[in-house]
């Protein structure tokens, strides 16, 4: 019983940490007002001009070549699943889903590269050729 009762706080203790690193409803200079539950937001994404300027200077570094090599699938396995979910339609803590986005290249390369609210930027965990390969693996999922 006891390594059973401390199995489950372990598993909910580890849940929680899991939706405290994930998006969220706080503001953000990208969105100053938070969304409510069941509220669509009628903000258009605000980034700043020097971010996307990077976005696309990245985008216009990374080949096809250095795409093709990085399995984007595994990259976002291990950093975007718990909170987009496997097929990009789960929405935990505050996460969209990917499956709805209407997002452009460009714009998801750099929400990545930078984050944003409580997604994690990802400029010093992935390299370059990762961000834009797994960009692409998100913009594919969009309907």
């Amino acid at each position: 019983m006891k390594k059973y009762t401390f199995s489950l706080i372990v598993l909910v203790f580890g849940m929680w940490l899991l939706m405290g690193s994930c998006g969220n409803e706080k503001k953000d200079a990208n969105n100053l007002s938070p969304k409510k539950s069941g509220q669509k937001s009628e903000k258009k994404e605000a980034w700043k001009e020097s971010e996307l300027s990077n976005a696309k200077q990245i985008l216009s570094e990374v080949t096809e070549g250095d795409i093709q090599s990085v399995n984007a699938k595994s990259v976002y396995a291990t950093q975007c699943v718990s909170c987009h979910g496997p097929k990009g339609k789960m929405e935990i803590g505050g996460s969209k889903k990917l499956t709805e986005s209407k997002l452009d290249l460009t714009t998801i390369v750099t929400q990545v590269y930078y984050g944003k609210g409580l997604m994690t930027p990802y400029h010093k965990i992935l390299s370059k050729e990762e961000i834009v390969a797994v960009s692409h693996y998100v913009k594919n999922m969009q309907q």
